[in-house]
């Protein structure tokens, strides 16, 4: 038997990486192969209406401002309480506007939101 000088045929040990070899075993990630399902955040606000300015207690939950995901853009739901009421497009227009004005950042700015009749809180 004759000993063979290809390259190739030495133990695993003493070949040299390269390629996605090399930055697999540096700890860097590669962007090649199957996407798996990341369940997403969904984060939500009820958009809260004080006829009575906030210290009256009394508010009509007008509906929720909801982001699905990191970068989504919010969603205003309107709440069943507020469509069986007359001034629905009003209180609806109000908070599509408020969210509007917010635009980046929005569920934080909403939170923080200095306003007499108006207030959004989280909800899980």
């Amino acid at each position: 038997m004759t000993a063979s000088t290809n390259a190739s045929l030495r133990p695993p040990r003493e070949r040299s990486l390269s390629g996605a070899t090399a930055r697999a075993a540096a700890g860097t990630r590669t962007r090649w192969g199957m996407t798996l399902a990341v369940p997403t955040v969904m984060r939500t606000l009820e958009a809260r209406f004080h006829p009575q300015q906030k210290d009256g207690g009394d508010f009509i939950v007008v509906g929720r401002v909801v982001w699905e995901g990191d970068t989504a853009r919010p969603v205003v739901q309107p709440s069943t309480e507020v469509l069986i009421r007359h001034e629905q497009a009003t209180l609806l227009s109000k908070v599509q506007y408020l969210v509007s004005i917010s635009a980046h950042e929005s569920f934080e700015r909403l939170q923080a939101l200095r306003s007499q009749f108006w207030t959004f809180v989280e909800v899980h």
